[in-house]
């Protein structure tokens, strides 16, 4: 990506290898080109594991799962702030069935995913519960990864639009099934079983606030799952805007992660 009034895209595309050379970091224009961002920011590294670059650090070394290995892309450039108005990304607790944090997630570490486990009735489910700005567009996304089931959906609930939609993911084959009427939805490779399920929908004048789910099912289009039927999940994330964009985890409050700046 690259920001229209500041840079040419041919000139950001010298950043990935064995296009014009091997040009690995943004050190190699001895400072004509200079990179600033006010907070930190993810990326995903060689490995396919989610890393955090400090204040002012560029993300040189992004890579991207092609479905079957790790292709570095370079230098991972937003060029507009985005908050996370979940207050606690990376924290759940479960509506219905249990939920534990008990599993390895897209950060690497042993413990930082969630297993959401089926009751013997109903569905296995967690919700977030956010608010919105009237007659926008807004996205929220989730990692997930197949346990005994391949399939979750994730609802929008009590918005005015839409009203308690829905769409299906397969977290086995990456693919997006059934998506109900005032949504869109998009699936994702993360790598290491991982896939990043989003939904993005637009409010009315009205909306104000509202809750979203993720839920586990026995199949597309379905609304139940079956007794001991488990999936994993790692880090929510609800934003204005028409697509996810990089993770930012939260702990108690919004956060925002600011721009990236470059300057020829």
């Amino acid at each position: 990506a690259y920001a229209a009034n500041s840079i040419t895209p041919q000139l950001v595309t010298q950043f990935k290898d064995g296009v014009y050379g091997k040009h690995s970091a943004l050190s190699t224009f001895d400072g004509v080109l200079n990179h600033a961002r006010s907070s930190a920011a993810t990326y995903v590294d060689s490995a396919g594991l989610l890393q955090t670059a400090a204040s002012g650090v560029a993300r040189e070394n992004h890579h991207v799962y092609n479905g079957s290995a790790w292709v570095k892309e370079g230098y991972l450039h937003e060029p507009e702030a985005a908050t996370n108005l979940v207050t606690e990304s990376n924290s759940f607790t479960a509506a219905t069935g249990t939920i534990s944090q008990d599993a390895e997630g897209p950060d690497g570490a042993i413990t930082s995913a969630w297993t959401l486990e089926n009751p013997a009735s109903n569905s296995a489910r967690f919700g977030k519960n956010v608010t919105v700005t009237n007659s926008s567009g807004h996205t929220f996304s989730c990692f997930a990864k197949a346990g005994t089931t391949d399939i979750i959906y994730i609802s929008a609930i009590s918005f005015t639009t839409p009203s308690n939609s829905s769409a299906w993911f397969d977290i086995s084959s990456g693919t997006v099934g059934t998506i109900n009427t005032g949504l869109s939805a998009l699936i994702e490779n993360s790598g290491n079983g991982w896939y990043r399920c989003s939904i993005t929908f637009t409010t009315d004048a009205t909306d104000t606030s509202g809750e979203l789910r993720v839920t586990l099912s026995k199949g597309d289009g379905q609304t139940t799952a079956d007794a001991g039927d488990n999936a994993y999940v790692y880090g929510a994330q609800f934003e204005a805007g028409s697509v996810p964009t990089s993770y930012i985890p939260t702990s108690g409050s919004t956060v925002t992660r600011a721009a990236d700046t470059l300057t020829l």
